[in-house]
Order: C-alpha cells, then sequence, then structure tokens
C-alpha cells in the first residue's frame, strides 16, 4: 500500500551563480511533493521590479505550474520568499518577507522545480534556498 510521508528534515539548495534560480529535481525512487521552500532575494540596483516564484517543470523542461507573489521587490534591497502547501498570501511591495501558497503537486525524477524570480538581473542572488518535501511511498 502507497502512503503519503512527511520527510522531516529541509532540503538545502546549491546556491547558484548570481542572477541564475535553484534548482531541485527528486530522485528516481518514487515520488515528491514540495511542502514548503525558502529562500533569500538580494536584489542588485538594476530597474527591474522582481516578483519571487515556484517553477514546476515536466521531464522535458517545460513550465508545467507557476507560482508567484503578487509583490515586488524593487532595485536594491533583500526579501525573504516562503510558499507552502495550505499557506496564505502575504506580503507587500518591497516588504522584508512575502510568500503564498503552493499546489499539492507530486513531481518525479527529471521532473523539477526552481525558486526563482520573474525578472531576475544578472546581478540578483539567491540564497538560503531550502525545501521541505514529503514522499510517495510504499508501507515498510
Amino acid at each position: 500500500m502507497w502512503r503519503w510521508r512527511y520527510v522531516g528534515s529541509p532540503v538545502p539548495l546549491h546556491t547558484p551563480v548570481a542572477g541564475q534560480p535553484a534548482k531541485y529535481v527528486p530522485s528516481e525512487r518514487g515520488r515528491e511533493c514540495v511542502v514548503a521552500a525558502t529562500f533569500t532575494l538580494t536584489a542588485a540596483a538594476a530597474v527591474a521590479d522582481r516578483f519571487a516564484r515556484v517553477v514546476y517543470f515536466d521531464r522535458q523542461g517545460r513550465t508545467v505550474v507557476i507560482v508567484q507573489s503578487p509583490f515586488k521587490r524593487t532595485a536594491t534591497g533583500t526579501q525573504v520568499a516562503s510558499f507552502a502547501l495550505g499557506g496564505m498570501q502575504f506580503g507587500a511591495d518591497n516588504a522584508a518577507a512575502v510568500g503564498g501558497p503552493l499546489p499539492e503537486l507530486w513531481l518525479s525524477g527529471a521532473e523539477s522545480v526552481q525558486l526563482t524570480l520573474l525578472n531576475i538581473q544578472a546581478a540578483d542572488t539567491i540564497t538560503h534556498a531550502l525545501l521541505w518535501v514529503a514522499e510517495l511511498g510504499e508501507d515498510d
């Protein structure tokens, strides 16, 4: 019998180079659901408005779902973005923290999730990226 089980430890993501998203690909063992995601954005001096987002991709790299905060971060500043299953939308433009809900979307190996920004600039950085995941697996 298959059951949903929470993996209690956060999964730290590799800190990407400036201007790139943090990426996660689940293992091939089974199916996984991102229960929560958080990251810190440090916006460079470029003028574009940034919006924190979590993007899900299929095995071919095509976008499946985009979850995005409606609140922008303008040039030069730091913001913590947090998203969770059942989460509520919160924040304000240029707030220190923003967030929102995640869908219950089950992923398998080669599908992926990115923690990123709409309008990410070459000097913007994403740090302290963490995921909490649940696995769908067989009963022991």
